[in-house]
């Protein structure tokens, strides 16, 4: 589901161009998003990001040559064995994931924790700093540069490889020694 952004990268009605909520709007195809981008003259487009979807969304991994920071390497690596669509964030410096998590029980156990049942989000922490590195978005939107990562990858259902990363990465997640009901 895709809507419009604006320069600062708020969301906006595909129809209007106007401000939208995103937790009550509805979105269009990409293509559909696309022409009205090109229609209304909005800066971009935006992703809805509602459940099986879930974005996975790390901030300033990159260096300026585009390649993983050395202490972000290991991250990197992990989840980009997702094997699933990634792109490069606006700034350059990030990536954005857009995976499937269809198995119910491991999207449970990804979102307990969140910050809100709205915007549910998890952060994303370095396993070596603790630092925060980004978030896995489970509701909500964000603005995408349509700039793929990598080679061009679909969209993949990633509910058993994302298990092995919750308790490495996720805040609050369960331990790695815990196991999911399949």
């Amino acid at each position: 589901l895709w809507i419009l952004r604006d320069g600062n990268k708020r969301p906006l009605d595909p129809q209007t161009g106007r401000l939208v909520d995103v937790t009550t709007c509805t979105g269009i195809t990409l293509e559909q998003a696309r022409e009205a981008q090109h229609r209304l003259r909005s800066a971009g487009v935006g992703l809805l990001i509602r459940p099986p979807l879930v974005l996975i969304d790390l901030d300033n991994v990159l260096g300026e040559d585009g390649e993983p920071l050395a202490h972000y390497r290991q991250l990197c690596e992990d989840f980009l064995e997702l094997d699933t669509a990634t792109f490069l964030s606006l700034s350059g410096r990030g990536l954005h994931l857009i995976a499937l998590v269809e198995n119910d029980d491991v999207l449970a156990s990804l979102r307990r924790g969140g910050t809100s049942a709205l915007q549910a989000r998890k952060e994303i922490r370095c396993e070596s700093s603790g630092e925060k590195v980004g978030d896995c978005i489970f509701f909500g939107y964000c603005a995408i540069t349509l700039e793929r990562y990598g080679d061009p990858r679909p969209v993949r259902d990633v509910s058993l490889p994302v298990q092995r990363l919750q308790g490495r990465y996720l805040a609050g997640a369960r331990s790695d020694s815990e196991t999911l009901p399949m």
